[in-house]
């Protein structure tokens, strides 16, 4: 319920709203503290957002909800092939993940890494058999 309630205030833009409900519990919930970097950003308190990026980075998670507004947050402060790193272990440790290897090709595609694009979206087939795989993204 709190990730939704701080979206709902990102969305709204209301930006104190949503730093207050990161703050309650972001030492307990990675979301939250994903969240709370991406408002930081948003607030433009870069300083405070690249210094929160830092700590979840360094921790590797590789649960899909902290990664995406980390992500978010990353690609605003230039840090791509940060969070592209993020990306590819997340699906190294979860190969079967085929949203994980979507997101893995995604975040390769953006630094236009082409050949790893090709490799991933090689693994996303041999494990699903879905030809779309090849055709979407090793054509790249």
């Amino acid at each position: 319920e709190a990730p939704q309630r701080v979206y709902d205030a990102l969305d709204a833009r209301n930006y104190k709203t949503a730093l207050k409900l990161c703050d309650k519990n972001a030492k307990k919930n990675p979301v939250l503290a994903a969240l709370r970097c991406l408002t930081l950003q948003r607030m433009r308190r870069l300083s405070e957002a690249a210094e929160a990026c830092n700590d979840l980075v360094t921790k590797g998670y590789t649960d899909e909800n902290v990664l995406a507004p980390l992500t978010m947050c990353l690609n605003a402060l230039n840090r791509d092939g940060e969070a592209t790193t993020l990306w590819a272990n997340a699906y190294q440790a979860k190969p079967t993940d085929a949203s994980l290897g979507r997101r893995v090709c995604a975040a390769h595609a953006r630094q236009q890494d082409w050949p790893h694009v090709r490799s991933v979206a090689a693994a996303l087939y041999k494990s699903t058999k879905d030809v779309g795989y090849l055709r979407r993204f090793a054509a790249a």
